[in-house]
């Protein structure tokens, strides 16, 4: 980990390096292909259906979660959670931080979001999209 800052209830890392793809990461190819590739090894293959309606995954051994589990005494006596986290992936040799500055803060709530129907029916597709806000 590079540069670390302490904001109010966050905290943001800067991670040096040069612009690489990190060590677990997402891949895409054409039909309609994915793979999460894990330091170097396709760690999980999928195959979105022709009509988009579905997803076909399969796992493969060698995925190791790059942050170390946590004990429930420890989650107790810790309560900095985006200061723990932001150190467990910061020690992970095979996790998702590339170059850059990341931002690890706590959320309480998720912003809602609802189904978008209008093209669903035409592409097969689940399009979701953010509510407006209503004044």
């Amino acid at each position: 980990m590079g540069v670390r800052e302490t904001l109010d209830g966050a905290v943001a890392d800067t991670v040096g390096g040069g612009l690489r793809p990190p060590p677990l990461r997402m891949e895409v190819a054409d039909g309609r292909r994915m793979m999460v590739r894990q330091c170097g090894k396709p760690v999980l293959l999928a195959r979105v259906d022709a009509d988009w309606g579905g997803v076909r995954v399969r796992r493969r051994p060698g995925y190791r979660s790059p942050v170390a589990p946590l004990r429930a005494d420890e989650s107790r006596r810790n309560t900095d959670w985006p200061r723990l986290f932001a150190d467990r992936l910061g020690d992970s040799d095979c996790g998702p931080l590339h170059a850059g500055r990341w931002l690890f803060s706590v959320r309480t709530t998720l912003p809602p979001y609802r189904r978008r129907s209008s093209p669903a029916h035409i592409t097969g597709r689940t399009e979701f999209e953010k509510p407006s806000r209503s004044n």
